[in-house]
């Protein structure tokens, strides 16, 4: 996941969860960018070219990245 989103900037933290009862990822993330810029660019990209990714630009931050 770092390295696919770092082509829209730095990158500071991504969060991933799993679920405690059978250890399996959630299917979500949260993606903390180092700029409004690189997060601005990446909700663009997603917003425009595909609804299989659902982001939601504030600040420096994109949240709730999920992937189907």
């Amino acid at each position: 996941m770092q390295t696919f989103f770092s082509q829209f900037g730095p990158v500071e933290k991504i969060e991933t969860f799993t679920d405690k009862e059978t250890g399996r990822k959630k299917g979500f993330a949260f993606v903390t960018f180092g700029d409004f810029d690189s997060a601005d660019k990446c909700y663009c990209e997603f917003e425009v070219k595909t609804a299989k990714y659902h982001l939601t630009a504030e600040e420096t931050r994109v949240e709730d990245v999920t992937c189907s």
